[in-house]
């Protein structure tokens, strides 16, 4: 980010994202910022439009920027066929990202943290996920800032409390019936009988693990074709046997349907499928658009 950017500040009123607000607000002449703020109402809580309203007041008093919409997420739940927390999280990038380009922003800065990020390595632990999904939250990527990252919550809550900021309480918050609360308030609690410091190694393997998973897609960059997703099996059966499962996700994003859906047992599968399809010369284009309709 530099001097004279135009900056979105995502903000759902929760105490996170105020904070997040006001640094930037205080910041804004010393970084010569042209700030704004974003707020998408998803109508999921009676309590929606009350949020909406405090962030409203809060730009209104301080004479920024504000941007809003309304959406119906269970509808698009239907629509786009995802949970209601997979929808929320897509409807509010979508937002967060057409406005950005609506008004010329740089960046969009979100109030993520380091609690944040320690339950997302865990979530993405219990699910199975590769080095990859290890590596958590990314601080910055395509546009998106996340300046709270390495800040644990409670100086969060020690700086709303400091600067008497308004701020609302997201009721769904509590409903253990979402994997992420249910790990919030039941599991990490456990974890920090054990080691008070939980969060922060987690976060520091996060950042190890970012490293070098970094540095393994550039070593396996080079072995793909500039362009597409051909590339016969030999060539990828060759490769360190490390660097295979990069070299297919890889190849993977460049699909017209991206990678969402693929896990680390596909891309096990479409290895020993490549095994076999090598003495048959397939290439692995073949494969990969198979698993698009398969």
């Amino acid at each position: 980010m530099e001097q004279g950017d135009r900056v979105i500040c995502a903000i759902s009123g929760g105490a996170d994202s105020v904070a997040l607000l006001w640094c930037l607000y205080l910041l804004r002449e010393q970084l010569d910022l042209k700030l704004s703020a974003a707020h998408l109402n998803h109508g999921m809580r009676p309590t929606a439009q009350r949020d909406e309203e405090l962030v409203r007041r809060l730009c209104r008093q301080r004479e920024i920027p504000f941007y809003t919409e309304k959406v119906d997420v269970y509808a698009l739940c239907d629509a786009w066929r995802l949970t209601v927390e997979e929808t929320g999280r897509r409807a509010r990038y979508e937002f967060l990202r057409r406005t950005a380009v609506s008004i010329g922003a740089a960046f969009i800065a979100t109030a993520h943290h380091r609690e944040d990020q320690a339950e997302t390595v865990l979530l993405q632990l219990l699910r199975g996920t590769g080095p990859q999904g290890l590596t958590g939250i990314p601080p910055v990527r395509e546009g998106i800032i996340r300046p709270l990252l390495d800040t644990p919550r409670a100086a969060i809550d020690a700086y709303i409390a400091a600067h008497d900021l308004p701020y609302v309480t997201d009721e769904t918050n509590l409903d253990t019936h979402y994997a992420r609360n249910r790990l919030r308030l039941e599991i990490m609690p456990q974890l920090l009988t054990i080691n008070p410091s939980a969060p922060a190694h987690i976060c520091r393997t996060a950042d190890i693990l970012r490293a070098e998973n970094d540095y393994l897609d550039a070593q396996a960059a080079p072995l793909l074709p500039d362009n597409g997703t051909a590339l016969p099996c030999h060539t990828l059966l060759s490769a360190p046997a490390a660097l295979r499962p990069r070299m297919l996700r890889l190849l993977a994003v460049r699909l017209p349907v991206g990678k969402k859906d693929f896990s680390a047992a596909h891309y096990r599968a479409l290895e020993m499928l490549a095994q076999i399809a090598s003495v048959l010369d397939v290439s692995l284009s073949a494969l990969l658009n198979g698993c698009m309709i398969g």
